[in-house]
């Protein structure tokens, strides 16, 4: 199945993506699955909306820490600290969790720091696909 016929299939109201220019870590494999997401979506009769994470993630390396930041001055911050629906559990929670099953991206030593985020700063931000493809946007080197 394609990426445009299982968004049909599913008929989802949103999908979030990565944004193409920075894929959140510059990593060649998000850069590209948003690229795919964004011209199946074009395929679609009735698209649904398209959100792109716009979260930039920045490693200090002496000592070892994370920063969550915008990418753009348009995109929304979403507190991470929030409980989502279907865990009960912080949003900061996914996106730990979602480093741990990256391995090959993400060490002990890269877990530990994202855990040591202070709550204020723990933060992930979105942006409509449709607006925020028009604004310049911090990219990769």
């Amino acid at each position: 199945m394609t990426i445009a016929g299982f968004i049909r299939a599913e008929a989802p109201e949103l999908v979030l993506t990565f944004d193409p220019r920075h894929g959140t870590t510059c990593h060649p494999d998000h850069r590209a699955v948003a690229a795919l997401v964004l011209e199946a979506v074009k395929l679609l009769s009735a698209p649904p909306l398209v959100y792109l994470l716009e979260t930039r993630l920045e490693a200090d390396a002496q000592p070892l820490a994370l920063r969550f930041r915008s990418a753009a001055l348009g995109a929304i911050r979403f507190d991470a600290n929030e409980p989502l629906a279907a865990t009960g559990g912080p949003a900061w929670n996914a996106v730990t969790a979602d480093m741990e099953r990256h391995p090959s991206q993400f060490d002990a030593a890269l877990l530990a720091a994202a855990s040591s985020v202070p709550a204020a700063d723990r933060a992930v931000y979105l942006a409509p696909a449709t607006t925020i493809l028009k604004e310049p946007v911090s990219t990769c080197p």
